[in-house]
């Protein structure tokens, strides 16, 4: 009878224990995991006038800020009670962010470590950002956004200190083989902020297709090139490139990728043309 008295007891800790760590994780989810977090169990909401403050003169820092202040204040109910007649919640007015560099440079092994803390209790109040570069600021806010759910941060006090683990967290997009449309591209690098990478790698040419168009050797996209009239399908994949074609062919105009580069600011681009795979092309074609 003891036995199964403590076999019990036992089972009843370890769900206890269980059910506290998935609460934890509902509360607390930041991808990729944080070097250290910790999380409290009072709730903030996020205020209508919610704004970040610098003193950082850096225009790709205000870009995200006006891009993160959307984010955080989407899907507000505009009730701001906690809810069944309950006091309102207490809110969160901003963040303030301080950063130790102003420069936009990005290479492989610039710094992008830092510190985001929001304060708990009655009161609210604003939070705060330190980091090395804007990149690590960046990636602040990134962990912020992940957190607030419907105008409302469930974890505070919050304190998270994180840098990458890898110099190099990359993305490899074979628009050779499977033509994908500059809209598409542009979808894949907010998918890569979302997850804090900081590499794109556009390899832009192999023996299946060269959808680069080139002033100087038009014949390259001319011949190489999927076809528009195919929806740029590949026989290597059906799925479709997502539209914005340019002519008869599926390709990348430079322009195009200038304004890529332009969009992925805060990501390294590392175009991969390989012509001897190319003369192959040709053979084949």
């Amino acid at each position: 009878m003891a036995l199964i008295v403590l076999l019990a007891a036992s089972v009843l800790m370890t769900s206890s224990v269980s059910a506290s760590r998935a609460a934890f994780a509902s509360r607390c989810s930041v991808w990729p995991m944080p070097r250290d977090i910790a999380c409290g169990g009072s709730t903030l909401r996020v205020a209508p006038e919610f704004a970040f403050a610098s003193a950082s003169a850096s225009p790709l820092l205000r870009r995200a800020f006006a891009r993160y202040e959307a984010l955080l204040l989407l899907n507000c109910s505009g009730d701001a009670a906690a809810g069944g007649g309950a006091a309102p919640l207490p809110l969160l007015h901003g963040v303030d962010v301080r950063v130790a560099s102003d420069s936009e440079e990005l290479q492989v092994g610039t710094r992008e470590d830092h510190n985001l803390t929001v304060p708990g209790g009655r009161g609210g109040g604003r939070g705060t950002i330190a980091a090395s570069t804007v990149y690590g600021a960046l990636h602040a806010m990134q962990s912020l956004s992940q957190l607030v759910a419907r105008c409302e941060l469930p974890c505070a006090p919050l304190a998270i200190a994180d840098a990458p683990r890898f110099k190099w967290r990359g993305l490899m997009v074979d628009t050779s083989r499977h033509f994908l449309s500059a809209e598409r591209l542009k979808q894949t690098v907010g998918a890569m902020e979302e997850s804090k990478m900081n590499v794109l790698h556009l390899h832009l040419s192999d023996y299946q297709s060269f959808p680069l168009a080139l002033q100087s050797l038009p014949l390259l996209a001319e011949g190489g090139a999927f076809r528009a009239s195919n929806g740029c399908r590949s026989p290597y994949n059906p799925m479709d490139g997502g539209g914005g074609l340019n002519g008869s062919r599926c390709v990348h105009t430079m322009a195009e990728l200038a304004d890529l580069v332009a969009y992925a600011k805060a990501y390294i681009r590392i175009p991969a043309v390989n012509f001897l795979s190319n003369s192959l092309l040709f053979i084949l074609k």
